[in-house]
C-alpha cells in the first residue's frame, strides 16, 4: 500500500522532530530523502511546494552548518510550513 500525503506529511513531521535534536550531518543524513518525497507526487499544491522548499533550505544550511548558519529558524520555517502543509490534507 502505498503512502498517502496525509502519511507522508505526519512522518515528515516526526522526522524533522526527532532530526532536530542531532548533530548537523546526521540530521542532514535524516533529512536528505524528505526533499525527493516532498518534492514529487501526484498533487503539488501551494502548502506542500512551501513545505519542500523549506525542507530543502534546512538541508542545504546542515550541510554548511559551520559557516554560522542560523538553523533555528529553519528548523521552525520546515516544521511550520509541514505542518501547514499537513492540516491543509482533507
Amino acid at each position: 500500500m502505498s503512502e498517502t500525503d496525509k502519511q507522508l506529511a505526519d512522518r515528515v513531521l516526526q522526522t524533522l522532530a526527532t532530526a532536530r535534536y542531532l548533530h548537523a550531518v546526521a540530521a542532514a543524513v535524516q533529512i536528505e530523502p524528505l526533499r525527493d518525497q516532498v518534492g514529487s507526487g501526484g498533487s503539488v499544491e501551494r502548502e506542500r511546494a512551501e513545505a519542500w522548499l523549506a525542507i530543502c533550505s534546512l538541508h542545504d544550511a546542515l550541510r554548511t552548518a559551520s559557516r554560522g548558519t542560523d538553523l533555528d529558524s529553519r528548523w521552525n520555517k520546515a516544521t511550520q510550513k509541514t505542518t501547514a502543509w499537513s492540516e491543509s490534507i482533507k
